[in-house]
């Protein structure tokens, strides 16, 4: 029977390259660096694998023999190596090999300290991978901003584990106070918990920021929350809009404002262009010889190119603009941002003229053209860069009308500059008699 045969004071005394048997498959090796002469010594576990067995020659039967390292001498000593070698031994009894055993170990800890990244962190993995496919620049800073600022309870934890528990503590403060914004605040949780997964920093499984069949059984419906909201207060389910026969004595207060939002704003009313393709309409964009601004899919909600015609009013706008960027027509004095936003722009259409919406104004000109010319719904449709709901239509429609929707905005900016309480006739092209 083995037994032990090392002291600590042997082991602290040998200098001697070679291994030192201290009994029941522990040594302690010792080397010694040819070229600088220094020694070093670690203890090792030796054992015959019998997973791996000679099959010829005098060993024929017998399990290679193999060493795991158990550690530097300096770290351990002889009592503490004994220990480990024990936790081999152990091993093998139970049928494992103590060599893929500390391979394992060592995955097994690699696993778990990736795992120690809060949720702050993968936020910015994922909204940097993301970033580059999103159609808007502004995309990045609104996620930085809702989750920095509504995800305050999680931000800080520890990724993998975060619960349901945990999201509901961003969610019930909000939830029936600023619903909408809540929900993207739930959705953007649900999408870094997701890329967390996916990226082995927590376990895959049950998202607990999913909303079907989960927090959908504990949250009222985004939208049922925002149409009893307004009807108690009396709102239209619609964005508010200012009556057309208004339009005179708007703009007239509007054009006498200074400001940058304010040259946003009325560009957005001649165009009829929703507020996040004005606020980041670039200089490149517009050709003012041929008179159009090409607005990408890339910037447009329907995903295709939108060719704005322009009339000599809003030619007269663009003109009179100081070239503050080189890049963007309204660009942000703010250093977070770098082009103005669209909420600066609504608060000055709020304070001109109360309970008035930006997008409003498209329903604004939509009315004004539907009551007082003759220009036809498609042309209407179109001006506003909507698609074709019906797919039959829309696979035999290939035009954009540019003719006529030019026709369209020069009326509608005519009529946009008739003074104060002017009578609106009706104007436009018969459709009927010219299609």
């Amino acid at each position: 029977m083995a037994t032990r045969k090392l002291s600590q004071t042997v082991c602290d005394r040998t200098k001697k390259p070679g291994y030192l048997n201290d009994g029941y498959g522990l040594y302690l090796a010792t080397k010694k660096n040819p070229k600088t002469e220094v020694i070093t010594k670690s203890w090792v576990f030796r054992f015959r694998d019998p997973a791996d067995r000679y099959t010829t020659g005098p060993s024929k039967g017998l399990g290679r023999l193999r060493e795991r390292g158990l550690g530097s001498f300096e770290t351990y000593d002889l009592k503490e190596a004994r220990l480990r070698a024990k936790q081999c031994r152990q091993q093998l009894g139970e049928g494992k090999n103590p060599i893929i055993e500390a391979k394992r170990e060592k995955l097994r800890q690699q696993q778990q300290s990736a795992k120690a990244v809060t949720f702050h962190w993968c936020a910015q993995q994922l909204i940097a991978a993301k970033s580059q496919g999103w159609r808007n620049p502004k995309n990045a800073q609104q996620w930085h901003n809702t989750l920095d600022h509504y995800a305050k309870p999680i931000n800080k934890l520890l990724v993998s584990d975060i619960a349901t528990p945990d999201v509901r503590a961003c969610l019930d403060p909000i939830w029936n106070r600023i619903t909408e914004t809540a929900s993207r605040v739930r959705g953007r949780i649900e999408a870094v918990l997701a890329w967390a997964a996916v990226s082995g920093y927590r376990e895959e499984g049950p998202n607990p920021a999913r909303w079907k069949g989960h927090l959908g059984e504990v949250y009222a419906a985004p939208g049922l929350v925002k149409q009893r909201r307004r009807k108690a207060e009396g709102k239209s389910a619609h964005h508010a809009s200012l009556d057309y026969r208004d339009m005179g004595a708007f703009m007239a207060l509007l054009r006498q404002e200074t400001s940058i939002q304010a040259r946003c704003l009325e560009l957005i009313v001649l165009t009829s262009v929703r507020a996040s393709e004005a606020c980041g309409a670039r200089w490149e964009q517009f050709d003012l010889n041929e008179k159009y601004w090409r607005i990408p899919a890339s910037d447009m909600k329907a995903g295709q190119d939108h060719l704005v015609p322009l009339s000599e009013q809003i030619l007269r706008l663009i003109k009179s603009l100081p070239r503050l960027d080189d890049e963007y027509l309204f660009p942000s004095r703010i250093k977070t941002s770098i082009f103005i936003s669209d909420n600066s722009v609504l608060l000055l259409a709020k304070r001109l003229k109360a309970g008035v919406t930006v997008h409003g104004f498209r329903s604004t000109m939509m009315n004004w053209a539907a009551e007082k010319t003759r220009h036809s719904r498609e042309v209407r449709e179109t001006a506003l860069a909507h698609t074709e709901n019906s797919k039959t239509v829309s696979a035999y429609l290939h035009t954009d009308f540019y003719t006529k929707r030019a026709a369209l905005m020069k009326d509608w900016n005519n009529f946009c500059d008739l003074p104060p309480g002017h009578k609106a006739t009706v104007t436009g092209i018969n459709e009927r008699t010219s299609a």
